[in-house]
């Protein structure tokens, strides 16, 4: 076992980790700086040990133990507890540590042997030998289902949070289309969420919006300056058809129509 652990700076700016209360907190920051856990991020103790070294009552323990496995931070397995980003927080994963890794997991993996399939789903440079070679192939397709169903996740997180958010897209809506009335009631009814999330993962990025709204407030039709009696607003401008009327120029002045201040932005 170290007789280190290593936390990093920016944990501390971590969403996740700002949001929680003072005594979770500590729980938290236990769980990557015990004695009792090992290089794995796996620790056998009792919750009157985690009390007793964190000074927490045993119920507000055990509620936040049940919040972290929700949130996917622990999982509890038996009488062990994997602390799942522990690996991760370590300042070193040099092959050295990860060899000793895996043979912490082999220790294990008679007594836990799920526990170790998805430790090494999760950090796929850990590799232990398996005791039954014969179910070695089965345990391999379902150690890839895994991963293809993770790396999917992590895919998903990722683009979730390249996206531009929604109050970012309302925000220039408000500064790029002064003649057109502003968005009042936020959050908007669910009808209009929906549309403008589904615009946003179609256009997550703030290149496309700021120069279409630059082209909506350039439309003497979207903007209620020619003789038809029409004013656009948001809620108009992310109705699909529309969206693709205006990017397609059909709401262009007729001397903009081949010039649009957004070309190429899609």
């Amino acid at each position: 076992m170290a007789k280190y652990r290593t936390i990093k700076p920016k944990m501390w700016s971590n969403p996740f980790f700002e949001g929680l209360r003072a005594r979770y907190k500590l729980v938290y920051i236990y769980m990557f700086t015990n004695e009792h856990v090992n290089n794995a991020g796996v620790m056998k103790v009792s919750n009157t040990k985690i009390s007793y070294e964190t000074g927490i009552a045993e119920p507000i323990l055990e509620r936040a133990l049940k919040f972290f496995e929700e949130k996917n931070k622990i999982e509890i397995h038996g009488d062990v507890i994997w602390v799942v980003p522990f690996i991760r927080q370590q300042t070193s994963t040099s092959p050295k540590i990860m060899k000793n890794i895996s043979k912490e997991l082999e220790a294990i993996q008679d007594k836990h042997p799920e526990l170790v399939d998805r430790i090494l789903v999760k950090y796929k440079t850990l590799q232990i030998p398996y005791r039954y070679p014969t179910d070695t192939p089965l345990i391999q397709d379902e150690r890839e289902r895994e991963v293809e169903v993770e790396e999917k996740k992590e895919t998903e997180v990722k683009e979730r949070s390249a996206r531009i958010p929604p109050k970012a897209v309302i925000n220039l809506y408000h500064t790029h289309c002064p003649s057109l009335p502003k968005v009042v009631k936020i959050p908007m009814s669910a009808n209009s969420t929906r549309m403008l999330n589904s615009r946003i993962k179609e256009n997550p990025s703030e290149d496309f919006w700021k120069p279409f709204f630059i082209s909506v407030e350039s439309s003497n039709f979207l903007t209620g300056k020619s003789d038809t009696v029409f004013l656009a607003d948001f809620h108009w401008l992310i109705r699909p058809t529309n969206m693709e009327k205006v990017i397609n120029g059909r709401y262009d002045n007729r001397e903009d129509y081949t010039n649009k201040v957004w070309e190429g932005a899609i």
